[in-house]
């Protein structure tokens, strides 16, 4: 699963089919017990077949929401990632090749 979204990077690059990729997701309660915290690391390739062919990534990102449903988190990392990209929200973590 990957979601193309247009990037530009901290040093001017622009890939507008970007292919972000979500991996090593981690799972952490939180005081709430009815939620947990899902931390994931997302490679972000210039285009699909750089994703296909496992090419160094544009960029990583690490990537962080709370959620209540204990099921699908890939999933719902997806969704998560489309609408704050969308809404130009600002990545706090994000480390740069």
């Amino acid at each position: 699963m990957a979601l193309q979204l247009g990037i530009e990077t901290d040093f001017g690059l622009s890939a507008t089919d970007a292919y972000h990729r979500i991996g090593n997701i981690r799972v952490r309660r939180t005081t709430n017990s009815s939620e947990v915290g899902i931390s994931c690391l997302i490679d972000i390739y210039a285009n699909k077949e750089a994703r296909d062919n496992n090419k160094q990534p544009l960029k990583h990102i690490n990537f962080s929401f709370i959620t209540g449903d204990l099921v699908n988190f890939y999933e719902q990392a997806y969704e998560k990632l489309k609408i704050s990209v969308v809404e130009n929200i600002d990545y706090s973590n994000s480390l740069d090749i």
